[in-house]
């Protein structure tokens, strides 16, 4: 029998398997039919899950060779992995782990602890944040190629969490990366270890520029507008709702502040603030939304 029969024949069990035992168990037939779907779509991407067993049978030249020519390309669009050599690669794609998930199904949740980092291999996910009363704010689609949660390789052992939720559009397979692996695979590689550390730099710079400029706006009196509208972010730079609280906590400050008769020369001087104000909370009012196609979470 060959290679090909053989495998067929494994995935042929493993249907009978499944189908024998939530008969037994007495399973729901809507559930069984979205265990049986979800078969057919593992089965459908089977070589995937059998991809790490296929490179360890081969010599670390060749493990280079093949994992450069699979997912290769995929890898590199990760910022920190662009200029990585061949061997540094294909470490890596040893340490990829595939999941396929349902649709809908959650594949990171706002709030959790970040660990690991995902590359979307197959299907559609969406990202999006849940404001504190509940409502859904997306943020993108992301399809085969796009990566999010890469933030967890930059800030391991922090305790950083997800800025945002993700779950499955369509059937997806997505590949997970731990943050920890990958530091262990980068000892081996200085000039991959510096490209992280330069990307995470970066962020620190631009949230404590942005974490700056939030605080002037305050100081000039658009700090409830601001932070209704922006919200906060965190050191990854991921977008939160922590924001708006903040927003809302400033405006209810605002309303009980105890207002005393000015005098002539306190009213001509709270007019020019009065209008200083308005100036600054128009220029703020509406900042341009920006959305990356691949948002850190």
């Amino acid at each position: 029998m060959t290679g090909g029969h053989t495998f067929n024949a494994k995935l042929l069990q493993q249907k009978d398997m499944l189908n024998s035992y939530l008969m037994e168990a007495h399973i729901p037939n809507e559930i069984r039919r979205e265990c049986t779907e979800y078969l057919m779509h593992y089965q459908s991407a089977a070589m995937v899950f059998h991809e790490r067993t296929v490179l360890q049978m081969l010599s670390p030249g060749l493990q280079a060779r093949v994992s450069g020519a699979t997912n290769g390309a995929l890898i590199r669009k990760i910022p920190i992995f662009r200029a990585a050599p061949d061997a540094c690669i294909a470490e890596v794609m040893l340490a990829l782990k595939p999941h396929l998930f349902t649709p809908g199904e959650m594949i990171v949740r706002q709030g959790n602890v970040a660990r690991d980092m995902f590359v979307v291999k197959m299907g559609m996910v969406s990202a999006f944040v849940t404001t504190e009363d509940g409502e859904e704010k997306k943020l993108a689609t992301l399809r085969a190629g796009d990566f999010f949660g890469e933030g967890a390789l930059i800030n391991v052992g922090s305790e950083g969490r997800r800025g945002a939720s993700v779950n499955a559009k369509t059937y997806a397979v997505v590949y997970s990366l731990l943050a920890e692996t990958v530091h262990e695979v980068l000892l081996n590689y200085p000039e991959v270890r510096k490209a992280m550390h330069a990307v995470a730099t970066q962020r620190r710079a631009s949230t404590r520029q942005q974490q700056g400029g939030k605080r002037e706006r305050e100081k000039k009196g658009a700090g409830a507008a601001d932070g209704a509208v922006d919200g906060e972010q965190d050191a990854t730079g991921s977008v939160t709702a922590s924001g708006v609280a903040a927003g809302a906590a400033d405006e209810a400050q605002s309303a009980t502040v105890k207002v005393e008769p000015p005098s002539s020369t306190a009213k001509e001087g709270r007019r020019a603030r009065m209008s200083d104000t308005t100036l600054a909370g128009a220029a703020a009012a509406s900042p341009p939304k920006v959305v990356p196609k691949c948002a850190e979470l």
